[in-house]
């Protein structure tokens, strides 16, 4: 997206060396970050998956069984539902700029048995209810919230509506993703025995979408000399003192 001029003097203002960068026609390269529960791992991508039914918070067995005192609260869980955690495999290596969200699902268990012309059908409508709350936070420097849980569809509209020039990650920060299910997924029935795992999965593909500065002068250069510079073009900047 290339953006208007005042929107150039918006992004001087909290991201000089970009707003520099876009001004002059650096060249730039498209960056896609997917999502993976085993960050760091030099491998393919793990996405995030749900393998147990959705339980209603507080939900009681059909038969309880007596114990001797109340199990103690689990982390990483919402009632009886666990919230499953994945991020950037690796940490931003410089200074990027976030333009999409995206998102698919998938059902093994959805119209496979017996199969059926209607899966993509189903999953492609499942987009619009995806029955998956995800909160998304940023850490390294600066640590921040992007959103508490909120529907991973909704999710997807926030730089679209709040953010036409870009989310801006700086150098060697990432992106965690945490994802909890909020209601049971038609195609999430109990299984028989024989099965394993005993309940069909549900997965979830994310991945950020953007670009970088392809030339590495734009990285090492500091804020203070992109004001400068784009003081010299006639783009007005806050003086900032140290």
């Amino acid at each position: 997206m290339l953006p208007r001029d005042y929107d150039i003097r918006n992004l001087a203002l909290y991201h000089p060396k970009i707003a520099f960068g876009l001004v002059a026609g650096v060249p730039r390269v498209p960056f896609v970050g997917g999502i993976t529960t085993n960050v760091g791992v030099p491998s393919p991508l793990v996405p995030i998956e749900f393998t147990q039914q959705w339980i209603p918070t507080g939900a009681v067995p059909d038969a309880p069984v007596p114990v001797p005192a109340p199990a103690p609260p689990v982390p990483n869980n919402i009632g009886k539902n666990p919230i499953i955690v994945g991020a950037l495999q690796n940490n931003v290596v410089q200074d990027t700029v976030i333009e999409r969200t995206t998102f698919s699902l998938f059902q093994p268990a959805a119209f496979t048995s017996p199969p059926s012309p209607f899966q993509s059908l189903y999953l492609s409508q499942l987009r619009l209810s995806t029955g998956i709350d995800i909160m998304l936070d940023v850490y390294s420097a600066p640590k921040y919230r992007v959103a508490d849980f909120l529907p991973l569809e909704n999710l997807a509209d926030v730089l679209a509506v709040t953010w036409p020039n870009g989310w801006p990650l700086p150098k060697q920060s990432n992106v965690k993703v945490s994802a909890v299910m909020t209601r049971a997924q038609p195609f999430m029935v109990i299984a028989g025995a024989q099965h394993d795992p005993p309940f069909p999965s549900y997965v979830v593909n994310m991945a950020l979408v953007g670009w970088q500065f392809l030339d590495k002068y734009i990285d090492d250069m500091s804020d203070a000399e992109a004001r400068s510079r784009l003081k010299k073009l006639g783009i007005e900047v806050a003086e900032v003192k140290s």
